[in-house]
């Protein structure tokens, strides 16, 4: 999940250091970002590159049969990007 990658060095670096009940709370904050990615009317991936792009990162959209967003996906990225921001600042 290139949209978090600060959150799975930290999982794996905890995970190395034996800090297991640290790791899995982190790693449950990921799965409730990963269910709000999922909840958009597009694919998961899709939602994905919109997060990126707004860290600036323009890679485009999901190519077919993938679903592209709709604009009532736009509350689910912003949201799954605030939760990322979030996560990052209390892991990371």
């Amino acid at each position: 999940y290139a949209v978090m990658p600060e959150l799975f060095l930290k999982i794996y670096e905890l995970f190395h250091k034996g800090e297991m009940a640290k790791a899995q709370e982190i790693q449950y904050e990921v799965d409730r970002i990963i269910y709000k990615m999922c909840s958009a009317h597009g694919n998961l991936y899709a939602v994905m590159k919109a997060i990126l792009a707004k860290k600036g990162i323009n890679c485009g959209s999901v190519r077919k049969p993938m679903p592209a967003l709709i604009d009532s996906d736009q509350p689910v990225v912003d949201e799954a990007a605030a939760m990322i921001d979030a996560a990052i600042a209390k892991y990371c």
